[in-house]
């Protein structure tokens, strides 16, 4: 599925989607509700995403996302690789729409890693999420990475060139010091082999596991970047697990 994919993408040929799920709640926030949503207190998820190359969106995945953990999903879109990661509006506002804020768990995907992680390291963020997923991230530089295939060279190039803009502003969470990485709650790392950013990732993992996070990493075999969201792919047995690796973990950490 993957390759037929890609294939399609240098072809030209983009996917036919459904309508799109979720509702627009304010200016860069979507949410995403679970089906059945009796609107009772529920623990919430906030996913922090930049745009990508790709012409579509997150919402098929992130709404299977909530329909699999029962959460709210909040997914902040905002465009700047250095915005705010939108804690602070769910602090806020998250009642208002039935969210837990007191067990509100945090995810970021590429780029959008960067700041997110910085945000929690230098306990600026307005609460403690109780758990941090990080699908794909973009954690510290890229290894030499020359794919021969042009979309993933494309999605390839705008990854570095957001991570650059982002990290002249706060630099490399692969570098942060032990003692702030010690503010991270428990932590799930998600990587795809056909990534250029794959190899600081799984660094960055490595320094969580020496200091005891309690949370895991886990490479997932022939894909690529943003696999978890790419809608041509949210079928793919591998994807599915990706789904499920994720579930597993947010609901051990409610537990």
């Amino acid at each position: 599925m993957v390759q037929t994919f890609l294939d399609q993408q240098n072809e030209g040929l983009n996917p036919r989607l459904s309508s799109q799920p979720g509702e627009r709640i304010a200016p860069g926030m979507m949410l995403f509700r679970p089906c059945g949503d009796d609107r009772a207190a529920r623990p919430a998820l906030l996913y922090r995403g930049l745009p990508s190359c790709a012409p579509w969106t997150r919402h098929h995945g992130l709404q299977r996302l909530a329909e699999c953990t029962g959460r709210l999903v909040f997914w902040h879109d905002a465009p700047e690789a250095a915005a705010p990661s939108g804690l602070g509006w769910v602090a806020r506002h998250g009642r208002d729409f039935g969210a837990s804020p007191d067990r509100l768990a945090v995810a970021a995907d590429g780029v959008a890693a960067i700041g997110l992680v910085h945000e929690i390291c230098a306990r600026s963020a307005p609460v403690a999420p109780a758990a941090l997923l990080l699908v794909t991230p973009v954690l510290g530089p890229a290894e030499t990475f020359r794919p021969q295939d042009a979309y993933l060279e494309e999605l390839h190039a705008a990854a570095l060139h957001q991570a650059n803009q982002s990290v002249e502003a706060c630099g490399w969470p692969l570098d942060l010091a032990r003692d702030q990485l010690r503010h991270l709650p428990p932590t799930l790392v998600l990587t795809a082999e056909l990534d250029g950013f794959r190899d600081s990732a799984e660094s960055f993992a490595r320094r969580l596991v020496a200091i005891d996070n309690d949370g895991a990493a886990v490479r997932f075999l022939g894909v690529i970047a943003h696999f978890t969201w790419l809608a041509p792919l949210l079928a793919a047995p591998v994807s599915v697990t990706a789904q499920q690796a994720m579930v597993a973990f947010l609901q051990h950490v409610s537990d």
